[in-house]
């Protein structure tokens, strides 16, 4: 019999490490998982350490796991006022200083927390090795509207139209096969959603478009051909990702879309795992 998603959650819970870094006028909360050289997950905007349920397991069998909620989002506090992507870097490498000190260390980061990887690797580069981002959207102005293809749920009361929401919100932007949107990712991405204090797009108008070309950290990059959010296209992306980084890498993967690591998750682990040997 398949577990709940709260059973999921609670086996997840009660095997990580739990610890607090400063953020703000409170704490950035971290989960580790596993043992061996240090792996920094980043989440997406509006989301928590949630994001990466289908990959933990498959990283801490060989690595450290390091899993923050970033500043404003699930249980960790608002960042001081007003916020960057640079101010959300310093408050995350601080933290891993704080927690493993001296330490250098991978970072994958998905799509909000993929710009923070890059201001980490940028700000801090002595401390990253390699960094992998999981995004469509690889360089350049951020001229996808998210926005502009989900539908509003925060006055919504009855339980089945909010969870049908999810799912069409779900399907609108981060997975793109209906199979895979099962009730542990609604129950996920309708947790972090009502727990997220932070709005991802007031600071995604703002970041530096020829980051990803300045940092020399080693860069994998994977996408699903089908992220929305790779403008004009996904391939168009890597093009321009690979003429401003021939150094780098791409993986595009068929027929996935944002959410790559849910709703691929054997072959995004496999080239993570690869990645960070």
């Amino acid at each position: 019999m398949s577990l709940s998603p709260e059973d999921v959650l609670r086996d997840f819970e009660n095997r990580a490490r739990k610890f607090t870094t400063p953020c703000g006028d409170g704490e950035m909360v971290w989960r580790r998982w596993g043992a061996g050289s240090p792996v920094l997950l980043l989440h997406g905007g509006s989301g928590s350490w949630k994001h990466w349920v289908k990959n933990i397991d498959a990283l801490a069998a060989r690595h450290e796991v390091w899993v923050p909620d970033l500043p404003g989002t699930g249980e960790s506090a608002m960042p001081p006022m007003p916020t960057s992507f640079r101010a959300f870097a310093d408050i995350v490498a601080a933290g891993i200083e704080r927690l493993s000190p001296g330490a250098v260390y991978d970072i994958a980061g998905f799509s909000f927390g993929s710009v923070v990887a890059h201001h980490v690797a940028a700000q801090y580069p002595e401390r990253v090795r390699r960094i992998v981002l999981i995004n469509g959207h690889m360089i350049g102005p951020f001229l996808a509207q998210p926005r502009t293809i989900l539908t509003r749920w925060r006055d919504v009361t009855d339980p089945a139209e909010f969870a049908s929401i999810m799912r069409g919100n779900l399907k609108a932007l981060m997975m793109s096969d209906d199979s895979k949107i099962d009730d542990l990712a609604i129950h996920l991405y309708a947790m972090d959603l009502r727990r997220s204090r932070i709005r991802p797009g007031s600071l995604l108008g703002e970041r530096d478009h020829q980051l990803v070309a300045k940092i020399r950290t080693p860069t994998l990059v994977i996408a699903g051909d089908r992220d929305p959010v790779g403008h004009p296209s996904v391939a168009a992306q890597a093009r321009e990702f690979l003429d401003a980084r021939p150094d780098g890498r791409v993986e595009i993967l068929e027929n996935i879309g944002h959410w790559a690591m849910y709703e691929a998750p054997e072959r995004v682990n496999e080239l993570l795992l690869e990645a960070f040997a």
